[in-house]
């Protein structure tokens, strides 16, 4: 009986041991001639990997050609292969400590990056040669970690134009998604300010790859051929370096000197642009607190990173609005000469204030005597302005204002872009203090304003039409003062104060549109785009935004008020009086409520024959001439061949 037990159980063993033996062999089979092709290429990939190979930047050069101000230069980097492994956390904390940087960024790159396996990420860039060494001591504990060199940014001249050029930085998630189409990767730098974001597409070039056979931990054993990077174009600019250079130290030391040599201890910004007034081209453009973009070049610790933040180093003022304080007040003279009220060499007496609705002081007790339209310039004369102003009309004023590009976006090509500004107008006026309204009184307001329109539209005579438009003003006043202009407005708007906000680059160009005797031009500073061979790409010519309608006598005397500024009893006159050429400028010095002042000043050179235009501001600087005036002397004096010499400016001719 046991017997036939055994050989019954041998023989469900052998059944079993062929069924066993067929599936092993039918599968081996399927394996063999049905998904041949498929494993073969999973154990191909397996040990080979696809490397991307960045492509150089694009360079940035001055308005030379040959002056580099941003460029390259080989480091060494530290990329992870993320190889699906349980010990990837250890791995990345073992590199982190090398690296000194947190373990979690590691990791956070990673998970970004895990649906491209075996692809490298990129940890960090611009890693010391000691460094380089340690990790590889240590490579058998940090599988799929690779050593590459690749091109990061340079900048030969340091740290100047910072807010011009911009800097770098690994592309974030969102932007990666929203440039999925463009081919960019995790870990891929892209532009983030300046004309390294406003010409990124340019700029960043064609990445190549590198095929490597690599062993069993990820290390590459030995190349399998390599698609070349084709170098991202370059961007000849219209900066002029030297020009830039002045303008960058000169803001920062008048800055420093007010704070410690002056009751101006909050005077801890400003900006100034120079432009040349015959193309637009910006000659220089300057913002404080700056920043140094080399610092993107290496790992960013968190710390330094909040502080530019906090202290707004990334905001470009140049491209901010202030109100305007005196710099305005040639838009007044223009108008008042194109409308004929005002005759250049009529004399008027100040006693020192205007009335306006109100007494407005001029900024000299008991006034200036008998001035005429240049020496109001000279002096920069409130009461002048401010009572030619009421016989001119906002309406006027803001019509020429507007001609000459103020409160409106110019179009510089730079990111972010700039402010639009505010022209004040009795409907800009209405518009922004509508909005403070509560929704009761909103309601009120558009049910009187519905009531009027319908009066006004079927008044009988023009009479009846003035009478109806009084009461709805009345109506208007009844519901909030301030939706109504008053006379006080327009005195006030016509000496740069109030609600009148434009930006320092929007001030260069009008004193450039002065100067050249009546023509506004788009505001640029890209000259030329080369590829890597310095062939021309394309070209920037200058491009006229409008010819202003004012009669160039009208401007002339303008001119002539303008270059007095600068001699002697003028308010920029010991500003201005070493340099080698004659000046044309004007000062301002803009209130600002509950405190100091700020400090503008705008200028043009020679004042006989101009070439370059500038405006500089300095926030809370005081008098426009003593706070700003150093930073466009000192950009003056670069343009015009000077040299900086134990704190003392020599020309060529000294």
């Amino acid at each position: 009986m046991e017997r036939k037990v055994v050989k019954k159980k041998a023989r469900v063993l052998a059944v079993m041991v062929v069924l066993v033996f067929a599936v092993l062999v039918g599968r081996l089979a399927y394996l063999q001639f049905f998904q041949a092709e498929k494993y073969t290429t999973l154990a191909r990939q397996n040990h080979m990997r696809l490397i991307p190979i960045p492509a150089p930047r694009g360079e940035m050069y001055a308005r030379d050609g040959k002056t580099k101000i941003v460029g390259n230069k080989p480091v060494y980097t530290v990329s992870l292969v993320y190889l699906g492994l349980k010990n990837t956390p250890q791995v990345a904390q073992r590199l982190a400590e090398i690296l000194s940087i947190d373990a979690d960024e590691i990791m956070q790159k990673l998970d970004a990056q895990k649906l491209r396996l075996y692809q490298p990420v990129k940890i960090a860039a611009n890693v010391p040669l000691e460094t380089v060494l340690e990790i590889e001591q240590h490579r058998l504990e940090l599988p799929g970690v690779v050593i590459d060199i690749e091109p990061v940014r340079d900048y030969p001249l340091g740290g100047i134009a910072a807010h011009v050029v911009g800097y770098v930085r690994q592309i974030s998630e969102q932007e990666l998604e929203e440039r999925k189409d463009k081919g960019y990767r995790p870990g891929d730098e892209i532009g983030k300010l300046g004309l390294e974001r406003k010409y990124e597409d340019y700029l960043r070039g064609t990445a190549g790859a590198r095929q490597v056979e690599v062993d069993a931990q990820g290390r590459p054993v030995r190349d399998l051929g390599i698609s070349k990077p084709v170098p991202g174009n370059g961007l000849i600019l219209t900066i002029d370096h030297k020009v830039q250079k002045a303008a960058d130290e000169a803001l920062a030391r008048q800055i420093k000197y007010l704070q410690e040599n002056t009751k101006h201890k909050d005077a801890k910004a400003g900006a100034v642009v120079a432009v040349d007034v015959h193309s637009g081209e910006i000659l220089a453009l300057a913002s404080y607190p700056t920043y140094d973009p080399r610092v993107f070049t290496k790992f960013l610790p968190e710390e330094t990173w909040r502080e530019l933040v906090e202290k707004q180093a990334f905001t470009n003022r140049a491209l901010s609005a202030y109100p305007p304080g005196s710099t305005f007040k040639m838009v007044v003279g223009i108008a008042g000469l194109e409308t004929g009220i005002i005759d250049p060499d009529k004399k008027m007496f100040d006693p020192g204030y205007f009335m306006a609705g109100t007494r407005i002081n001029d900024w000299k007790p008991g006034g200036h005597g008998y001035v005429d339209l240049r020496k109001a310039i000279q002096i920069s004369c409130n009461t002048y302005f401010g009572t030619y102003a009421l016989e001119i009309g906002i309406d006027k004023i803001a019509e020429y204002a507007g001609q000459f590009g103020l409160g409106s976006v110019l179009g510089i090509d730079l990111y972010p872009g700039e402010e639009e500004g505010i022209l004040p107008t009795p409907e800009s006026k209405y518009q922004l203090w509508k909005q403070n309204l509560s929704s009761e009184q909103r309601k009120q307001l558009e049910e009187i304003e519905a009531k009027y329109k319908e009066l006004i539209e079927n008044a009988a005579g023009e009479k009846e039409r003035q009478r109806l438009r009084r009461q709805l003003r009345r109506e208007r006043q009844r519901i909030n003062w301030n939706l109504v202009w008053y006379d006080y407005d327009t005195g006030n708007t016509s000496l740069g104060q109030g609600d009148s906000k434009y930006t320092p680059l929007q001030l260069a160009c009008y004193t450039a549109a002065i100067a050249n005797g009546g023509t506004l031009y788009k505001p640029h500073l890209v000259k030329e785009i080369i590829d890597h061979r310095h062939r021309t790409v394309k070209k920037f010519s200058p491009e006229v935004i409008r010819k202003i309608d004012v009669a160039p006598e009208n401007l002339a005397v303008i001119r002539e008020g303008m270059k007095l500024v600068a001699q002697p009893g003028g308010t920029a006159y010991y500003q201005m009086k070493d340099l080698p050429v004659a000046v044309g400028a004007k000062t301002g010095t803009a209130e600002v409520f509950g405190e100091d002042n700020h400090a503008l000043i705008v200028a043009f050179a020679p004042a006989d024959d101009p070439q370059i235009a500038v405006a500089a501001i300095i926030q809370h600087g005081g008098h426009g001439g003593t706070g700003a005036g150093p930073v466009v002397h000192d950009v003056l004096a670069a343009y015009f061949g000077g040299e900086l010499v134990d704190g003392k400016w020599v020309f060529p001719s000294e």
